[in-house]
């Protein structure tokens, strides 16, 4: 991962790499990827990251 939550991005700037020997693999990940970024002209709201102790 290249940029964390809140970071400013620009357009062509490189959010993560994939790194896999296996093709098959490749396209999988990249569309988890998409799926977990959102990219926002808002900033994020912090947000507690200890949810709880068990």
């Amino acid at each position: 991962m290249e940029k964390k939550i809140g970071d400013k991005v620009e357009k062509g700037e490189v959010l993560a790499y994939i790194h896999t020997n296996m093709q098959e693999k490749i396209e999988t990940a990249e569309t988890r990827l998409k799926e977990a970024f959102k990219i926002s002209e808002d900033k994020p709201e912090r947000y507690e990251e200890i949810l709880g102790i068990i």
